[in-house]
């Protein structure tokens, strides 16, 4: 069993870089909790006093001016933390894309990921599809959770987001993954036009609902597309545009 180090030395202890952020409402809970009762459970650190589990309950030791007890370990590095963390409390996407930025010093995916978001205020799921230029699968988000998010083509990520951002006055699920990914689809079928989806869009918004499934914004959108369009003119989308070449929409 290892040994169970008591000490009031703060200033030895650091912080790993790539570690998820502290969260206010955890150290608010565990701020009242130790005011109340005291328990000394151990923080675990590596051989360079890095902590690896317990960055919340040493700082707030630290606030209180309350002991460390903490157990020193082998040279964990930050994906064995990553497995740890994930274990005990999972990690948001958030949680991800902010210890890869850290990592990334200002330069790389993780960094223009979160930029992409908070510009076009785009769920991270969706945002991760777009920048990719591909479907969302498993392995997809297994990629994006150990570190590997592919950026396949940025310049037409950020004119499909400028396009998609002008719904937003006039429905209201917008950056909704399901209706995301719809537009998404449609914009790979040469026959559709983003112009006129906008002014069916704009014109027909009453009949615009929120949907449950990416098929069923195809049809939504498909039926709105075609409104006021001769019986002979009328698009179908779903049967020919929705053709897939290796996880790529085609």
């Amino acid at each position: 069993m290892k040994k169970i180090t008591v000490t009031t030395e703060y200033n030895q202890f650091r912080f790993v870089k790539g570690n998820r952020p502290l969260n206010d409402l955890h150290l608010s809970k565990l701020r009242k909790s130790m005011n109340e009762n005291f328990l000394p459970i151990p923080i675990i650190v590596n051989e360079r006093m890095e902590i690896v589990d317990g960055q919340h309950r040493f700082t707030i030791c630290k606030e209180l001016n309350l002991p460390i007890h903490y157990i020193a370990g082998q040279n964990w590095n930050i994906s064995e933390i990553r497995q740890i963390n994930s274990v005990q409390k999972s990690w948001t996407y958030h949680d991800f894309i902010k210890s890869y930025m850290d990592l990334e010093k200002g330069v790389g995916p993780y960094t223009t990921l979160d930029w992409f978001i908070k510009t076009y205020n785009i769920p991270t799921q969706a945002a991760i599809t777009i920048l990719a230029d591909s479907s969302l699968s498993a392995r997809q988000l297994n990629d994006f959770k150990s570190g590997n998010l592919k950026i396949n083509n940025l310049p037409w990520a950020k004119e499909f987001c400028t396009w998609l951002v002008k719904h937003k006055p006039v429905f209201s699920a917008w950056n909704k993954r399901g209706y995301v990914h719809a537009c998404i689809i449609l914009d790979k079928d040469r026959r559709f036009s983003r112009a006129k989806w906008l002014r069916q869009l704009f014109s027909h918004s009453m009949k615009m609902r929120h949907c449950t499934t990416i098929d069923d914004y195809l049809d939504l959108i498909e039926y709105v597309y075609n409104v006021g369009t001769r019986q002979a003119d009328r698009i179908r989308f779903q049967r020919e545009g929705r053709k897939w070449n290796q996880g790529k929409f085609r």
